[in-house]
């Protein structure tokens, strides 16, 4: 049941105790004006709670207020109860006496879990910008935003195929054994799968792992052991259909089995040599991803896609992407949404090169919004395409040394590709032009050929 936020307390009821004088532009300070002035009610959170069973909750608008703190401040949940306890500015905007927790660890948590698959953190984020409308903070007919995504760490544990495979099998072992109900440890056992009772299945088996040979064979008895388990999954309960496809998926993604000259009844497995692009790399989260944030920048989880007003940075609306996206997948879409949650129409966008693509910029245009990003560019210190003469009504363009090429190649999107590998060598630009063995290239993209041929 609903827990409710006292009414009849004062704005700094911690100053009966302690002293406390906050500067009146400081974020606390003007977070603690807004929660006693009704920023979030108790019952815009009603849909998550029962209307008349249970003990009074944690009132929730103190839980919301306590979530924007904890960003603001970039603490842990736990960090987050003892500043609940013992910071007197968390005290005042919470309206609590210091010395007391808000709620358990636990409690903030499920709070957190019910916002996000309730989508009722949209309430969070819509009634902030209502009050930081209110405040003057956003204004004008027409606001210019800002849009760019950073990197969230997946909490899963990041593992080598062998680990990869043992911990998936774990996990499907784990639901056929709950759905036969004995311990785990028993049904692995008596599938003669003991091996994967250890948390690393590397650690339990002798193999020299500079041995090619020895790390295929052992790669291959893990492959037979998944595959007689998917055998016994075959038609199991929703927690086993789910384990088995993971586990399936990740076979299909790292190993190659083919046959084994010396026993043409057996197969052979081995390791994939590329890496495929939609890669799950943990069991434990497989819906997180390889992901780069530049050219030397990786990380493994999702990326977070948001927009702000520029003036106040206020966020206007924030997206997940997978990992492995591009930062302006569903840009516009984004967009349009911040655009609703302010109801302001954006006038410009900002963005970095990741949002200069053709696709993204006729995307935008043909929705009448105006965005300003810059074009990718060359590595430092090379020509750029705009060095160049581009004339696509005859199929020619002309490099900045003043050679013309002809030989292009047409792709299936519309796009093309144009060559001047026999005029790079010996060129005095070449240094300058590309750093490719073969000779400069370049690409013109299928959107971009009526902007060319104007």
């Amino acid at each position: 049941m609903i827990g409710k936020r006292p009414a009849n307390y004062s704005l700094f009821d911690v100053g009966n105790v302690w002293p406390l004088e906050m500067k009146p532009k400081s974020f606390h300070y003007q977070l603690a004006v807004a929660a006693q002035k009704g920023h979030f009610k108790d019952e815009e959170f009603a849909p998550l709670y029962h209307s008349s069973n249970g003990r009074p909750s944690v009132p929730p608008s103190q839980l919301a207020l306590m979530l924007i703190l904890q960003t603001h401040d970039g603490v842990s949940d736990e960090r987050a109860i003892e500043c609940s306890m013992f910071d007197l500015r968390w005290a005042a905007v919470l309206g609590r006496h210091a010395g007391e927790a808000l709620c358990a660890k636990s409690t903030l948590q499920l709070f957190r879990s019910h916002l996000i698959l309730h989508e009722e953190f949209r309430t969070l984020l819509k009634r902030s910008i209502e009050q930081a409308k209110a405040s003057g903070l956003i204004e004008g007919k027409a606001i210019t935003a800002a849009i760019d995504t950073k990197p969230m760490l997946g909490r899963g544990a990041v593992q080598d195929t062998y680990n990869l495979l043992a911990q998936a099998m774990r996990q499907l072992a784990r639901a056929l054994a709950r759905d036969a109900g004995c311990a785990i440890r028993d049904f692995l056992d008596g599938n003669g799968l003991t091996d994967l009772s250890e948390p690393s299945i590397k650690g339990t088996v002798v193999v020299d792992w500079n041995d090619e040979e020895q790390r295929d064979a052992f790669l291959s008895t893990l492959v037979e052991q998944a595959r007689r388990l998917l055998k016994i999954a075959d038609g199991g309960s929703k927690r086993v259909v789910e384990s088995a496809g993971l586990l399936s998926q990740l076979l299909l993604q790292d190993v190659e089995e083919k046959s084994d000259p010396n026993d043409p009844g057996k197969t052979k497995a081995s390791i994939k040599q590329e890496t495929v692009r939609d890669r799950v790399p943990s069991a434990t989260d497989p819906e997180q991803r390889h992901g780069r944030k530049s050219a030397s920048k990786r990380f493994n989880g999702h990326k977070s896609s948001v927009v702000c007003e520029t003036g106040s940075g206020i966020v206007l609306s924030c997206a997940i992407l997978c990992g492995n996206a591009g930062d302006a997948t569903d840009a516009l879409k984004q967009v349009e949404e911040a655009q609703k949650n302010v109801g302001l129409p954006i006038g410009e966008l900002l963005g970095d090169c990741a949002y200069g693509g053709a696709e993204t910029r006729s995307e935008f245009a043909d929705s009448k919004h105006t965005l300003f990003a810059k074009v990718p560019s060359p590595p430092s210190g090379l020509f750029g395409k705009n060095e160049f003469q581009i004339d696509l009504n005859n199929d020619r363009v002309t490099c900045p040394a003043g050679h013309i090429s002809n030989d292009y190649t047409k792709h299936k999107d519309g796009g093309k590709t144009f060559y001047f590998d026999e005029h790079c060598e010996g060129c005095p630009l070449r240094e300058q032009c590309t750093t490719s063995v073969h000779g400069r290239t370049l690409k013109i993209h299928p959107n971009a050929l009526c902007v060319y041929n104007k």
